[in-house]
C-alpha cells in the first residue's frame, strides 16, 4: 500500500508541475492575438508619445535619446525586413511586437515611416519567485496531493485488505470466510463476488465430501459381498455356477455405482457455460422409450402426441437423454400399468413430465428423493438416479420437482430455458 500511495503521490506531482511548465511555456513561446492585443493596451500611452517625438523630430538621433532617457532604456530604429521572422510575424496582426532574449525584453512599434520600426528594450524581464517562495509553493501542493491521495486510496487499502484475510481463510480450510460490506466500501462489487465464489466452494466441497462418505459406505456393500462370494466357492458344479452369477450381478451393481458416482462429480454447474445445442425432444423421447419397451412386459410407455408438435428447444442431447432415462427407470420400479411422457413449451420455458401410476412419493420426503444416495424404500436402486437428472437440470439453467400423477402416482417434472440457440459449439460439463 505505502508503495502505491508513493508511486501515486510523485506521478502526481509530477504532472502538476510539468503541466504548470507547459502552460507557462505555451503563453510566453505562443501567445495568441488576443492575449497580444490585450497586453499592448497597457502600453498604448507609452507607444503614442513615442511614435509622436519621432515624428516631430523627423527621427533624429535627439529624439531618440530623448526616449531613452524618458524610458530609461534603448531606442533604436530598425528596418522590418532585418526583424526576426517571429517578431515580423506578430507585426502581421498588430502594430507592436514583443521579444524575450538573453538579454532581456524587447518592444518593437511600427513607425510613420514605413519598412521602419522602433526598438524599445531591454526592459527588465519578468519577476520570478524567490527560491524559498518556490520551495514553499513545492511544499504546500506535495502536502495537498498527499493528503488528497492518502484519503482517496485508505478505503482500497482496507479493501485489498479485507480480501487478502479472507482469501487466506478461505486457503487455510476456513470455507466460513466472508468479507464483511463494511470493509469493502471502495469495491462492493468485488465483496459480492467474492462472498458467491466462497458459498460456491464451500457448496461444492461439502458436497464432494458427502458424496465421498456416501460413496465408500455404498462400495462396501457390493465389496462385501464379493469377498464373501470368493469365499464361498465351494460345493458342487452347481452351486458354483450360482455363486458365479451372483458375483456377476454384484461385479454389474459396483460398476453402475462408480459410473453413477463419476457422472454425477463431472456435472458441474457453470452459469457462463450454457448449452446450444438445438435438439428435436420428440426423438429423443422416442429413442429412450424404444430402448425400455424391451423391459417393460406389462408396463404401456406412451409418449404424447403433442410433442412431435413442439418446435426444437435448447440442450444437450446425450445429457437430456441421460435424465430422462434415470426418470423412467425410476418410474418403472413402481408403474403398475403406464408410464406416460408429455411435454410443452410455456413463457419460453420447456417442460417434460414423466407420470407413473405407483404409489407415489409422500410430499415431505420428494426434496429428499433428489439427494444422492437417498433410497426411500427397499426397491430404489443406488439413490444416485434422481440426484443426477437435479444435476443435468440445473447445469441447463433450469429446476427438477416431483409431484403428483393424475393416477396417484408419481410424475417429476423438468424444466428448463427453450432459448434460441445461438451458432457455435456445445458447451461441455465440467
Amino acid at each position: 500500500m505505502k508503495r502505491v500511495f508513493l508511486r501515486t503521490w510523485f506521478v502526481a506531482l509530477a504532472l502538476f508541475f510539468i503541466l504548470l511548465g507547459a502552460a507557462e511555456f505555451l503563453w510566453i513561446e505562443f501567445p495568441t492575438h488576443e492575449e497580444t492585443a490585450y497586453y499592448q493596451q497597457f502600453r498604448l500611452g507609452g507607444y503614442r508619445y513615442a511614435l509622436e517625438a519621432l515624428e516631430q523630430r523627423d527621427n533624429s538621433p535627439d529624439a531618440l535619446a530623448e526616449l531613452e532617457e524618458r524610458y530609461g532604456v534603448g531606442a533604436i530604429l530598425i528596418p522590418v525586413e532585418e526583424l526576426p521572422e517571429h517578431v515580423a510575424n506578430q507585426f502581421v496582426h498588430s502594430f507592436s511586437a514583443w521579444e524575450e532574449t538573453d538579454a532581456g525584453e524587447f518592444e518593437f512599434v511600427k513607425t510613420h515611416v514605413d519598412g521602419v520600426a522602433l526598438r524599445l528594450g531591454p526592459f527588465n524581464s519578468y519577476p520570478s519567485l524567490p527560491n524559498t517562495r518556490k520551495i514553499a509553493v513545492i511544499a504546500i501542493v506535495a502536502l495537498i496531493y498527499g493528503v488528497a491521495f492518502w484519503w482517496t486510496l485508505r478505503p482500497l487499502h482496507r479493501s485489498q485488505r479485507a480480501v487478502v484475510d479472507a482469501a487466506t481463510r478461505l486457503g487455510g480450510g476456513d470455507l466460513s470466510a466472508r468479507i464483511q460490506s463494511k470493509d469493502m466500501t471502495a469495491a462492493p462489487a468485488m465483496a459480492t463476488a467474492f462472498n458467491d465464489m466462497a458459498r460456491r466452494i464451500d457448496m461444492l466441497v461439502r458436497n464432494q465430501t458427502e458424496i465421498l462418505q456416501v460413496a465408500s459406505h455404498e462400495l462396501r456393500t457390493p465389496i462385501a459381498r464379493l469377498r464373501m462370494g470368493i469365499f464361498g466357492l465351494v460345493g458342487d458344479q452347481a452351486e458354483q455356477d450360482g455363486r458365479l452369477d451372483e458375483l456377476e450381478n454384484d461385479l454389474v451393481e459396483l460398476d453402475d455405482l462408480v459410473d453413477e458416482v463419476l457422472t454425477h462429480a463431472r456435472l458441474g454447474w457453470d452459469p457462463e457455460a450454457r448449452p446450444t445445442d438445438s435438439l428435436r425432444l420428440a426423438s429423443l423421447v422416442d429413442t429412450v422409450l424404444e430402448d425400455f419397451r424391451p423391459m417393460a412386459e406389462q408396463i404401456e410407455l406412451r409418449m404424447e402426441t403433442r410433442i412431435w408438435e413442439l418446435p426444437p428447444v435448447v440442450g444437450v442431447p446425450h445429457l437430456l437423454q441421460r435424465a430422462l432415462r434415470n426418470v423412467v427407470a425410476n418410474a418403472m420400479r413402481y408403474s403398475r400399468s403406464v408410464i406416460i411422457v408429455d411435454a410443452w413449451v410455456e413463457d419460453e420455458q420447456v417442460f417434460l413430465t414423466v407420470d407413473d401410476d405407483g404409489p407415489g412419493i409422500a410430499v415431505e420426503h420428494r426434496e429428499r428423493a433428489l439427494l444422492p444416495f437417498t433410497r426411500l424404500d427397499e426397491n430404489s436402486h443406488h439413490g444416485m438416479g434422481l440426484a443426477i437428472v437435479q444435476r443435468v437440470l440445473t447445469w441447463h439453467g433450469g429446476t427438477t420437482r416431483i409431484e403428483q400423477s393424475a393416477s396417484g402416482g408419481c410424475r417429476v417434472l423438468l424444466r428448463w430455458p427453450v432459448d434460441v440457440p445461438e451458432p457455435g459449439p456445445a458447451s461441455k460439463p465440467t
